[in-house]
C-alpha cells in the first residue's frame, strides 16, 4: 500500500509540474534578424517575433519606434500592440515606408518591443530606409510630353538604365535622339551627362551646360535645361530647356 502511495504521489506531482510549466509559457520574445535596409517604394514591410515557447493565451506585446526617421512622414507603425495568439510561437507586425519625394539622405528606424505580461524582450529592429533613389526609375519611366520654348510640344518616351539614377530618352529634340539623364535623389536636380548623340545622321554633342534641372520626385515632372553643340566644329547649334510632363 505505502509503495502504492509512493507512487501515485509521484505521478500527482509530476502532473503538477506539467501543468505548472505549460501555465508559465513563454518567458522571452525575440526579434527575429536585426538589421536590414530598405527603400521609399518598398512600401509595407513585415518583421518578425519569436517565442521560446508557444503561449497558452493570446500574448500582447507593445511597440515603440524611434530613430533618425520621422512618424507620420518617413514612416507609419499601423499599430502601436501586436498580439500573438494561444498556442503561438511566432508573430509579425509591420510597418508603412512613405514615399514622400523630399531629397535627403539615409534615415534609420528603431523598433523596440515590451510586454506587460512579464516575459523578457530582446532585441532592436533597425530598418534604414536609403536615400530615394528608388523612385527615379519607378516615377520617371513612361511616355512623357516635351515642351521645347520657340519649337513646341512632342512626344517622347523615358525607359531605364543600368544605374538606377539615370533614364534614357527616345526623342530627344524631336529628332530621335537617345539622351541620358541623370538624376540626384539628394538635392532633386537634373543633369546631362557630356554625351554625343546621332541625330538625322549627323553627330552631336548634348549636354546641360552650365545650369541643372529640377525634378518634382511625385508628380514626374521635371525640367532640364541644354545645349547642342556639333561634334565636328564644336559649333553651337541651340541652347534651350525641355519642360517633361508625364502622361497618365
Amino acid at each position: 500500500m505505502k509503495k502504492k502511495f509512493i507512487i501515485v504521489s509521484l505521478l500527482l506531482a509530476c502532473l503538477t509540474a506539467c501543468k505548472d510549466e505549460e501555465i508559465k509559457g513563454p518567458s522571452s520574445a525575440i526579434f527575429f534578424g536585426g538589421t536590414f535596409s530598405a527603400s521609399e517604394s518598398d512600401g509595407k514591410i513585415t518583421l518578425g517575433i519569436q517565442l521560446d515557447k508557444p503561449t497558452t493565451t493570446d500574448l500582447v506585446l507593445n511597440l515603440t519606434a524611434g530613430g533618425t526617421a520621422t512618424s507620420g512622414v518617413d514612416y507609419s507603425l499601423p499599430e502601436a500592440t501586436t498580439t500573438i495568439k494561444a498556442g503561438e510561437t511566432n508573430g509579425s507586425f509591420s510597418l508603412s515606408i512613405v514615399l514622400d519625394c523630399l531629397a535627403e539622405g539615409d534615415e534609420t528606424i528603431e523598433v523596440s518591443m515590451s510586454s506587460a505580461s512579464g516575459i523578457s524582450t530582446t532585441g532592436t529592429y533597425v530598418v534604414t530606409i536609403l536615400a530615394n533613389n528608388a523612385y527615379v526609375q519607378k516615377n520617371f519611366v513612361g511616355k512623357y510630353s516635351a515642351n521645347e520654348p520657340g519649337y513646341g510640344d512632342y512626344d517622347v518616351n523615358f525607359s531605364g538604365d543600368t544605374d538606377p539614377n539615370t533614364i534614357i530618352v527616345d526623342n530627344f529634340w524631336d529628332s530621335g535622339g537617345k539622351v541620358r539623364y541623370k538624376f540626384d535623389p539628394l538635392t532633386n536636380k537634373i543633369n546631362i551627362p557630356t554625351q554625343d548623340v546621332v541625330m538625322g545622321g549627323t553627330t552631336f554633342v548634348v549636354s546641360a551646360g552650365t545650369t541643372q534641372g529640377t525634378y518634382e520626385a511625385c508628380t514626374g515632372k521635371f525640367t532640364a535645361p541644354y545645349v547642342v553643340k556639333l561634334k565636328s566644329s564644336g559649333a553651337v547649334q541651340d541652347v534651350n530647356t525641355h519642360t517633361f510632363t508625364k502622361k497618365k
